[in-house]
C-alpha cells in the first residue's frame, strides 16, 4: 500500500480529464473575510504583534493583485487535488476502500483557535494521514528538498493533528477524534503539478503549545490593559543576496527587518513605526 499516493491519484485524474472521461469546472468563490474573533492554525509561528493586533480589530491593508492572483492559484489547485480524490474512489478500483475526507474544520478550543484541513485519506487497513496542500514554484520544492524547513507550515499541519486528535461534536469527520500515523505537506508546483512531500515531525507539536501558551497570555494582557507585543527587532545578517521585483540583488551586511517584515507579506505592517521608517531609509532595499 502506497502512502504518499497523491501523484497518482492526480495521474489518474488528469489522463481522464485529457481522455473526456471526466471534466473539471472550477468555480472559484470570493477570497473569505477571515474570522479575526478567533486565532487561525495557518499563522502558527507568525509574529505574535501580528495575531494579537488582527485579534484586536486592526484594519489590513488591501490585497495587491500579485497576492489575489496566488490566491486564485492556489485555490485552483487544492480543488485539483479535490476533484481528483472523487474521481479515484468513483471510478479506480484500486482505490475503492479508500476514504477522502476534505475542507475539514478543526479547532483547539483552549487557545480559541480554528482552521481548515485540506485533505485526511483514510486507508483501507483503518490508518490514517493528513496533508496541507501548498502550491509553489519549483524553487520552493528545491528548497524544502535541500532539507529546509518552512516553520510556520510544519506548525499549522501539527495544529491540525493536534485538533484532529481531540474529539469534537461539530466536526464533520471524526467527530470522536482519530489518531494520525503520518501528517505531513504536500507541495505542488503550479505549473505541471509535480509534487513533493515533507513529513512533518511530532516533535513539532511541543513548539506549537509554546506558541500558542506564549500567544495566551500576551493576549490576556492586552485584554486587561491593551498592551501589544513589541515590534520583532532587526536581524543581523551578513552580505546576502535577495530578491526584489523578480531580480537578485546583492545586499550589504548590516541590520534587516525580519524577511516577513514588509509589506509584500504583511498587511498590518503600517502598525509597525521602525519597520516603515527602515523601509522608508533604505529604498533600495530587498529585506
Amino acid at each position: 500500500m502506497e502512502r504518499y499516493c497523491i501523484p497518482d491519484i492526480l495521474n489518474h485524474w488528469v489522463r481522464a480529464v485529457n481522455n473526456g472521461e471526466t471534466s473539471f469546472n472550477c468555480n472559484i468563490d470570493r477570497m473569505v473575510k477571515r474570522d479575526h474573533s478567533h486565532f487561525h492554525m495557518s499563522e502558527t509561528f507568525k509574529c505574535h504583534r501580528y495575531r494579537i493586533m488582527q485579534r484586536a480589530g486592526a484594519v489590513h491593508a488591501a490585497k495587491d493583485d500579485l497576492s489575489l492572483r496566488r490566491f486564485v492559484l492556489g485555490d485552483t489547485v487544492e480543488r485539483m487535488v479535490f476533484a481528483a480524490t472523487d474521481y479515484v474512489k468513483a471510478n479506480v478500483a484500486s482505490y475503492a476502500d479508500y476514504k477522502f475526507h476534505y475542507q475539514i474544520p478543526v479547532r483547539l478550543v483552549q487557545f480559541d483557535l480554528v482552521g481548515h484541513l485540506d485533505l485526511l485519506i483514510e486507508f483501507p487497513d483503518g490508518s490514517v494521514d493528513l496533508w496541507d496542500v501548498k502550491s509553489c514554484l519549483q524553487s520552493k520544492i528545491d528548497y524544502v528538498k535541500r532539507g529546509e524547513k518552512d516553520e510556520t507550515y510544519e506548525g499549522q499541519v501539527s495544529a491540525y493533528r493536534m485538533g484532529m486528535a481531540l474529539p469534537d461534536p461539530d466536526r464533520t469527520a471524526f467527530p470522536g477524534g482519530v489518531k494520525i500515523a503520518n501528517a505531513g505537506i504536500c507541495y505542488i508546483e503550479k505549473g505541471v503539478l509535480m509534487t513533493h512531500p515533507e513529513i512533518v515531525s511530532p516533535g513539532v507539536q511541543d513548539k506549537v503549545l509554546d506558541d500558542y501558551n506564549r500567544l495566551m497570555l500576551e493576549w490576556s494582557r492586552y485584554q486587561k490593559d491593551r498592551i501589544i507585543p513589541a515590534e520583532v527587532p532587526l536581524e543581523r545578517k551578513a552580505e546576502h543576496n535577495r530578491m526584489k521585483d523578480g531580480k537578485r540583488i546583492k545586499q550589504p551586511a548590516g541590520m534587516y527587518p525580519n524577511w516577513a517584515c514588509d509589506k509584500r507579506y504583511c498587511s498590518l505592517i503600517a502598525n509597525c513605526p521602525a519597520k516603515l521608517e527602515w523601509w522608508a531609509s533604505h529604498p533600495n532595499a530587498a529585506g
